[in-house]
């Protein structure tokens, strides 16, 4: 018995899940993508993305998402969504988006999920101390096999190809790992000898300023579609860099300090910093970055790929991930699968965690909305009330 479509959601806020999630959703017709609505972040798709989809998109916010539970039989997602304590009827399956960032990407919020869909056995081995895994591979590399697929990539970047340059794809990180303070004036020095690409983070805004001849990429454009017209990638401590390795993308790596690298959801046994010599050239300040270094890995880019192929085969199955993905939703919606005591007990704790949270926010919404009440009455209190 195959999954019924209609009974599929897949959930996402922002553009960067939708983009990972779109193979698999047209793989299965007449199931639904449920965005998230979180205020502002409506604002981050463009029209083209939501309105040119040939599935149905539903903008849910908080208050509806306890009603999935009722639609869904299966609901798909990478990463925990509000209200994902309430759903107690529909499986939840999580599927895995990058390899970077172990402390947060091995946490406890994975036994949140009836089931883990993983790129490789890697994964497979640290997210099964949560909850249920399946190794399927990585899906979107089903993409980058695919012919037409590739063509229509190559024809929307064209302007980058045209200019009869090699093709440097910048995409950093966010947040205090991010190189783009560090290095950006460094990689800009290098247009006379190169296309330069910057693919700017989903997590970040638009306030990075770059010249006219650099080709700004934001939210909206898909990193896959982006490596299939460069000749290398660089990036700091970004997932992005586990997707070149897939894909066999010739990688440049961005140090940064090592004080950096404390309390960013990264650790020394995060594959980013802890196998770093196997993923790419690595660059140890600005001022190593120049036409003449990055030349080797243009070179002799076999050598620069043999490097990183233990790691390539320790990280993914490269089998049909989108066929097995389709398979696992099958299983998971007319089986049960049992699960040892101390994953239960870690979801259960888990789950009266965020309850809690929730609580907490709403109380505090009263509280203010109470204080601005008392205000509009011009009643001065005695007191301050802290953090209202």
């Amino acid at each position: 018995m195959s999954v019924a479509a209609e009974r599929v959601a897949f959930i996402g806020w922002n553009p960067f899940q939708l983009l990972h999630f779109l193979r698999l959703i047209r793989a299965l017709p007449g199931s639904v993508f449920v965005l998230e609505d979180r205020g502002s972040n409506l604002e981050m798709f463009p029209h083209d993305l939501l309105h040119a989809s040939s599935f149905e998109i539903l903008i849910a916010n908080k208050e509806m998402m306890e009603d999935l539970d009722r639609r869904f039989d299966v609901i798909v997602c990478q990463t925990p969504f509000h209200g994902i304590d309430l759903i107690n009827d529909a499986k939840i399956v999580m599927v895995q988006y990058g390899y970077a960032k172990s402390a947060h990407n091995y946490g406890a919020w994975r036994s949140l999920a009836d089931l883990t869909l993983v790129y490789g056995d890697v994964a497979a081995q640290h997210i099964s101390r949560f909850c249920p895994v399946d190794v399927i591979g990585c899906h979107r590399f089903d993409d980058w096999r695919d012919e037409e697929w590739r063509a229509d990539a190559v024809q929307r970047h064209k302007s980058a190809l045209d200019r009869g340059k090699p093709i440097l794809l910048y995409a950093p990180t966010w947040g205090e790992l991010s190189s783009s303070d560090r290095y950006l004036d460094s990689l800009l020095t290098l247009r006379t000898d190169f296309t330069l690409i910057v693919k700017i983070h989903h997590n970040v805004g638009d306030q990075l300023r770059l010249p006219d001849d650099v080709i700004r990429c934001g939210r909206e454009d898909d990193l896959f579609s982006l490596m299939s017209v460069c000749d290398a990638l660089v990036s700091d401590y970004s997932g992005a860099i586990f997707d070149a390795v897939l894909c066999r993308v010739p990688t440049i790596l961005l140090d940064m300090p090592t004080d950096c690298l404390v309390g960013n959801k990264t650790e020394k046994g995060s594959l980013e910093v802890g196998r770093r010599e196997e993923l790419g050239l690595r660059i140890a300040s600005p001022t190593d970055l120049s036409s003449a270094r990055l030349q080797e890995a243009f070179d002799d880019p076999m050598h620069l790929l043999a490097r990183s192929d233990r790691v390539r085969s320790e990280l993914f199955y490269t089998g049909h991930a989108t066929e097995r993905f389709i398979t696992a939703l099958t299983e998971i919606s007319s089986e049960r699968r049992d699960r040892p005591e101390y994953q239960i007990y870690v979801r259960n704790e888990v789950r009266e965690r965020l309850a809690a949270q929730r609580a907490l926010r709403q109380t505090r919404r009263e509280l203010k909305a109470k204080l601005r009440d008392l205000r509009s009455r011009s009643i001065t209190l005695p007191f301050r009330i802290r953090g209202l």
